[in-house]
């Protein structure tokens, strides 16, 4: 099987997206739809190796295993050295909330409207690592226990039920509320895996993204008009919680779209400059980028009042040189080498007939940053 260097591409792109975004524009809430993209790929990626590989014995302890050195060990060690020298820094900060960001339950109490204790502000973006921690505990014990065909029926039930508690006013923090994107990545996954195995043709599958784009882009032009304009007859159709849930799931059709025509036509020339060496490093260091750049912007900021520099140019540059430095190094030192214990934990490989068009994951699999 082959990797899709564009989605790495598109991760890099996205992480960039996230930092800009938090850095100049952090009232901009289009730009904060990078997270969404994130959620999609994650969906694509994680539900094509569940369909792959779960047949395989002792499949369930290598998925955990090699997500565990993927995303855990650049995240307890950044929590480590912020507890290790907060009590040296410029501002100390909070620390209550710890056990919650530890379990990856920073966001648990929004399910009821509360909120967790203090803690430092760097980390409160990891709330979509939160998310994505929680959909590994149950979505690919559900497709081991219910099987492959029950891919298409969760997935939908799962989109209505996001797609409800936004509305209902639910916090768009928690899982239960963003699970759209992943389930729509988990379509995709489906989708391409039926016609490696010939039971879906590649024109119903372009069909489908012809028919999710173009409505996610109608909606996104129109999508104000024609709610106002219905409103008269269903006024539910008014109400704030509606009208952002509905752009949420526009915004996901789109990249749900936008990945499957990636996926199937990757390596076609009109995707070569996704291919282009610079945003594969990108890709490489997007989680990197994502869960240190929150902290260094902070701490940037607070070592520069306190040395009372106020050169806005320098500060921000500092911020974004820091961040994209600091991630390169992890990447290189840390992530890398942990990598390759991967190798340890492998899925043996099983063929399928006909074309195969999903990577193969054996380095760099999915991570879900996000932005709040």
């Amino acid at each position: 099987m082959r990797r899709i260097p564009e989605l790495d591409a598109l991760r890099g792109i996205a992480a960039v997206v996230i930092v800009v975004y938090h850095l100049w524009f952090p009232t901009y809430g289009a730009l904060g739809a990078a997270v969404d993209l994130f959620f999609v790929i994650s969906g694509y990626l994680i539900t094509t190796i569940i369909l792959k590989q779960s047949e395989q014995p002792g499949f369930l302890v290598n998925f955990y295993l090699r997500r565990s050195l993927r995303i855990w060990p650049i995240y307890y060690l950044s929590l480590l050295l912020f507890l290790a020298f907060n009590s040296v820094l410029p501002r100390q900060y909070p620390t209550e909330a710890l056990p919650y960001f530890l379990t990856y339950t920073q966001n648990i109490q929004e399910y009821w409207g509360g909120s967790s204790p203090p803690f430092v502000h760097g980390f409160h973006h990891t709330w979509s690592l939160a998310i994505e921690e929680q959909y590994y505990l149950f979505w690919p014990i559900a497709l081991v226990l219910f099987g492959r065909r029950a891919v298409f029926p969760l997935a939908l039930t799962l989109m209505a039920l996001s797609m409800g508690t936004r509305m209902a006013g639910f916090s768009r923090w928690i899982l239960i509320t963003r699970l759209d994107g992943l389930a729509l990545g988990g379509i995709l996954a489906a989708m391409i895996f039926a016609n490696e195995r010939g039971q879906l043709s590649m024109t119903r599958i372009r069909r489908t993204l012809l028919v999710a784009g173009f409505t996610s882009l109608t909606f996104m032009v129109r999508g104000n008009a024609l709610l106002t304009g219905l409103t008269a007859t269903w006024p539910a159709l008014g109400d704030p919680h509606v009208v952002i849930s509905l752009r949420m799931f526009a915004m996901n059709l789109l990249f749900f779209a936008l990945i499957g025509w990636i996926v199937i036509d990757s390596g076609n020339r009109r995707w070569s400059w996704l291919r282009e060496g610079r945003l594969a490093e990108l890709g490489q260091m997007s989680y990197g980028i994502y869960l240190y750049h929150y902290i260094l912007l902070d701490l940037v900021q607070d070592f520069a009042d306190r040395y009372g520099i106020s050169n806005r140019f320098l500060i921000d540059g500092l911020k974004v040189s820091l961040s994209f430095a600091v991630a390169a190094a992890s990447w290189r030192c840390v992530e890398r080498p942990l990598l390759g214990l991967k190798d340890r934990f492998g899925y043996r490989e099983r063929s399928h007939p006909g074309k195969i068009l999903v990577p193969e994951l054996t380095r760099i699999e999915s991570f879900q940053p996000g932005v709040r």
